[in-house]
């Protein structure tokens, strides 16, 4: 198991007037970057709010949330707390949209 992996998860509400098309932007830019960091996630929408969760190891995780942080797309975002995980769920999405249902059953898991 690498030591450094771990799943992170944050929500943010929307900011701007078309949450679909930022979604839309988010998942281009994140299916994009994320390989060359090593990041696997997924990325739900509901009523003006995104919920991602994000896997690989922790370094990056950070790197990527500090980006997070200063997105125009993001407000009031909430960070959860890093875990370690032995395994990646998401091992074969850079990053996939799901519905608000899945990803309160991963994170209940």
């Amino acid at each position: 198991m690498p030591s450094d992996l771990c799943r992170f998860s944050y929500f943010s509400s929307c900011v701007g007037t078309s949450p679909q098309q930022d979604l839309d932007d988010i998942l281009r830019v994140g299916m994009e970057r994320n390989p060359q960091l090593g990041i696997t996630g997924v990325i739900s929408l509901e009523k003006g709010l995104f919920h991602q969760i994000l896997e690989g190891r922790f370094a990056d995780l950070e790197q990527l949330m500090a980006s997070i942080a200063k997105d125009r797309r993001h407000h009031s975002l909430v960070f959860g707390r890093a875990r370690k995980i032995g395994v990646r769920s998401f091992s074969n999405w850079s990053l996939h949209q799901i519905s608000p249902s899945q990803m309160t059953q991963l994170e209940a898991s």
